[in-house]
């Protein structure tokens, strides 16, 4: 008599399945840090040059601000 688990915590394609999922991980990651980059950008490019100074950063530290926050 053949049986059928339900309960079978591996998944029914083997790893690729795993690699899969990791891989797509990634790349939300990527895009979503991506995404925050560029809001960090436009919100600091928005401001004048004396709210930048008063935060502390020039208009040519924008990028790198933007890139190593969070």
């Amino acid at each position: 008599m053949a049986t059928f688990s339900t309960n079978n915590p591996t998944a029914p394609f083997g790893s690729r399945t795993g690699i899969i999922t990791d891989a797509a991980n990634t790349l939300l990651g990527r895009y979503r840090a991506w995404r925050n980059y560029r809001a960090t950008v436009i919100a600091l490019a928005s401001l004048s040059d004396h709210e930048l100074a008063d935060i502390g950063i020039t208009r040519g530290e924008i990028k790198y601000v933007a890139r190593n926050c969070g």
